[in-house]
């Protein structure tokens, strides 16, 4: 707890940096999935309609 208590700032720095960094890869694939589904529905819709 001392080490805790000696620089909360730095801990609470490196806490967000590893959020920062988990919460933009899990944005990014998010979107990528996304826009893998939308591009696949697209693909759905587009094979019916041409036939």
């Amino acid at each position: 707890g001392e080490y805790l208590m000696e620089k909360p700032e730095g801990r609470l720095e490196a806490d967000l940096a590893v959020a920062k960094i988990h919460g933009v890869t899990l944005w990014q694939a998010t979107t990528t999935s996304l826009c893998i589904l939308t591009t696949s529905q697209a693909l759905v819709a587009i094979q019916s309609i041409w036939r």
